[in-house]
């Protein structure tokens, strides 16, 4: 009952914010001009490279650690040293990256923001990266009503009250106004993610919690980790990364709002890694393959019944919603969205497979397929951004994120043989949905009729969802939907 609770929680939550972040978008993009909004996306890119140092490896060895350890005492041990070394990895990496950006003109040329914009924008880093490990925090404790108030305060209230401000403030503002407004809000917010932790008996820097020896041990273990991770984070980041070192940023303006819509789908992503990471540390922590292979297995086609899917209604109706929206020069936004969603819905099957990660680690498996994936990103984007722009990008992030997967498959299934999970099911909706991005226009069908057409489309496409639900739930759970509800309580 947990699970379900816990992501119904979360995902009116993650709705709200997400919603907000959406709905500014068509304002953003008018209040600031393509160059600046791209710029957003080049700044972000820039630290995406950084962040995965950040927390000194924090998030890897936090799970790994977490799922070998039942006792709630030492769980919260594991969470209080590693908040502790997490804090401090970060003001160093933080310190070093603000150092290494106001030493000289290099990211101000290559972003097109000026010395006093990027001050800001690093001012207001510090504060965002703490929220973000504070509600990583209130996850793997459970604390979803808190970690709900404090994810609406961070990205709900900003945009709120950034495109008052900016619609206040002439054009020429703007962009600086933005990274003031997000420096004040992040840091207010900040303090309120302490006061939740408190209140919540999760006091976070408790040097009562905090174990030297354990210290050590996840410091040691994560930072093996973070080569293969800061690998994935330049695979995530390498798109906009060579469009803008290409084409600039407006161009690059065209990914990022391509991101922010396919956000509608990715949220769900969002949603289930919120609650997916704390129950799967638990579930594997039994040791016990008849346990967590089941549900593995269950949740798995979950998601493929419905990220596929989000595929096909993007390319149902993605271009109406971007017309109606966004300036015309926003257009091309149409051929990216589905080819974006399909990446959300590989990298979110991918949870599911590098479990086999967490069963057996290995920091050198992870970074070998990670590098292997970048150079099938940096490749497939040199090889194609110059002649088909950003879409060209987008393809080798596609590429990179199709690797990994397989990777992660490859290892669970047949070399330690210690996830053996049915992808079938998930080769045949990707490669469907691969088709259909490539043929399908909206008229090829019905010509003039192309309302109709979108309404029939949609129609089979959500028969398809409920057909495929039916039959995974017929085929994975003998006592049918009232069983699914004690997994879930699981």
């Amino acid at each position: 009952m947990r699970l379900g609770k816990n992501l119904l929680i979360y995902a009116i939550a993650d709705v709200i914010a997400k919603s907000m972040a959406l709905l500014a978008s068509p304002f953003m993009t008018r209040l600031l001009t393509p160059e600046e909004y791209g710029s957003l996306g080049l700044l972000a890119a820039v630290w995406t490279l950084v962040a995965l140092f950040q927390f000194g490896g924090m998030e890897m060895a936090c799970q790994i650690f977490l799922s070998k350890e039942t006792d709630d005492l030492q769980r919260r041990a594991i969470l209080t040293t590693a908040t502790l070394v997490a804090t401090a990895s970060l003001m160093v990496v933080w310190g070093l990256f603000s150092f290494a950006a106001l030493s000289g003109p290099w990211l101000e040329n290559y972003t097109k923001v000026s010395r006093t914009q990027l001050a800001w924008y690093l001012t207001g880093l510090a504060p965002t990266v703490l929220i973000s490990w504070y509600l990583y925090l209130l996850r793997f404790r459970h604390k979803a009503i808190p970690f709900a108030r404090t994810n609406l305060l961070s990205k709900a209230l900003w945009s709120l009250i950034l495109i008052c401000v900016l619609y206040l403030i002439p054009p020429r503002d703007r962009l600086t106004m933005l990274f003031v407004v997000t420096c004040v809000i992040q840091g207010l917010v900040w303090v309120w993610a302490l006061r939740e932790l408190k209140l919540s008996g999760l006091w976070p820097y408790s040097r009562a919690s905090f174990s030297s020896d354990l210290a050590r041990n996840m410091f040691k273990f994560g930072v093996s980790f973070i080569p293969g991770a800061a690998t994935y984070a330049a695979v995530v980041s390498a798109d906009r990364l060579i469009v803008g070192w290409f084409a600039g940023p407006a161009e690059t303006a065209i990914i990022q709002l391509a991101l922010n819509l396919g956000s509608v789908a990715l949220m769900f992503k969002m949603w289930f890694s919120l609650v997916w990471d704390p129950n799967l540390v638990e579930w594997l922590a039994t040791k016990n393959p008849s346990v967590y292979v089941p549900k593995l297995q269950l949740v798995l086609m979950g998601l493929s019944a419905t990220f596929f899917p989000l595929v096909w209604l993007s390319g149902v109706w993605g271009d109406v919603f971007v017309h109606f929206l966004y300036p015309s020069s926003y257009m091309p936004v149409v051929r990216l969205l589905p080819v974006i969603i399909l990446i959300g819905a590989c990298s979110t099957v991918a949870l599911v497979a590098i479990a086999t990660i967490t069963l057996d680690p290995s920091p050198v498996y992870y970074f070998a397929v990670y590098i292997f994936a970048l150079i099938i990103t940096v490749c497939v984007g040199l090889s194609t951004v110059p002649r088909l722009g950003a879409l060209g990008a987008i393809l080798g992030t596609l590429s990179a994120e199709s690797f990994i997967l397989v990777c992660w498959i490859l290892r669970g299934n047949f070399i330690l043989k210690n996830l053996n999970l049915n992808w079938r099911p998930v080769f045949a909706l990707g490669g469907v949905s691969g088709i259909f991005i490539l043929l399908y226009r909206p008229g090829v069908i019905l010509g003039q009729q192309i309302f109709w057409e979108r309404m029939l489309m949609t129609l089979v496409i959500f028969g398809f969802v409920a057909g495929f639900g039916h039959r995974i739930v017929k085929r994975n759970l003998p006592g049918g939907w009232h069983q699914l509800w004690h997994v879930c309580e699981g």
